[in-house]
C-alpha cells in the first residue's frame, strides 16, 4: 500500500457511488461494486495478511457486533417511524439479480467500511479527536447514500460504527454489522416484492 492508496480509494468510491454513473445502465451496477471491492482488497492486502483471525473468536468481539446490530436496527426503526418508509434506488434494484444482492450484502459493506471507518475516520482521528473524525466520516457516509429522508439515521449509524471500530480495534466488526444490516434490507425488499 502506498501513501496515496487511501486517497485513490476515496476518489474511486466517490465516483463509483454517484447515482448518475452507478445507475447509468445495468452493467455499471453489476461491475462497479465488485471492482471497488477488488481494488480495496488489493490496496489493503498487507492489512489483511496482518489480521489476527483469533479476534473473531473473542466474546467481546461478538458482544460488540451484536450490540452494534441492535443499535443500528433501532436507529433504522426509529427513522422509519419518524421519517416514513423510503427506499433508495439501490435498494429497489438490489434484489433484481444474485449479483446485485452480492454487491449489497458483501462488496458494498467491505468497501464502505474501509473508506468511511478505516480511511476517513481513522485518518481524521489520528489528527483530531474522536468526535470530529466520527461526525465528519458519518456525515460523508450519509451524504453518499443519496437519500435525504434517511440522512439523519445514516449519520447516527455511521457514529455507532465509528464507536464500534474504536472500541473493537478491528474493521471486521463494522464490516460484519454492515453486512447484517444490508442483508436484513435485502430480505425485507424480497419479502415486499413477493407480497405485492
Amino acid at each position: 500500500m502506498t501513501k496515496f492508496s487511501p486517497y485513490l480509494l476515496l476518489v474511486l468510491f466517490g465516483v463509483a457511488s454517484t447515482p448518475q454513473l452507478l445507475y447509468f445502465n445495468y452493467n455499471t451496477i453489476i461491475i462497479f461494486p465488485p471492482t471497488l471491492f477488488l481494488i480495496t482488497v488489493l490496496l489493503y492486502l498487507d492489512n489483511l495478511k496482518e489480521f489476527n483471525i483469533n479476534k473473531l473468536h473473542d466474546k467481546r468481539f461478538h458482544s460488540m457486533v451484536f450490540t452494534g446490530i441492535q443499535y443500528c436496527i433501532l436507529v433504522q426503526a426509529a427513522g422509519t417511524i419518524l421519517l416514513g418508509i423510503t427506499e433508495t434506488t439501490f435498494e429497489i434494484t438490489a434484489t433484481h439479480s444474485p449479483m446485485l444482492i452480492l454487491n449489497t450484502v458483501l462488496f458494498g459493506p467491505v468497501a464502505e467500511e474501509t473508506v468511511f471507518r478505516k480511511i476517513l475516520y481513522g485518518g481524521l482521528q489520528r489528527k483530531t479527536n474522536f468526535w470530529f473524525a466520527a461526525l465528519t466520516s458519518s456525515f460523508v457516509f450519509a451524504l453518499l447514500h443519496y437519500n435525504i429522508q434517511r440522512f439523519i439515521p445514516y449519520v447516527v449509524i455511521g457514529l455507532i460504527l465509528c464507536f464500534i471500530y474504536k472500541k473493537s480495534q478491528t474493521l471486521a466488526s463494522c464490516i460484519l454489522i454492515h453486512i447484517v444490516l444490508n442483508l436484513i434490507a435485502v430480505i425485507v425488499s424480497l419479502i415486499k416484492q413477493f407480497v405485492s
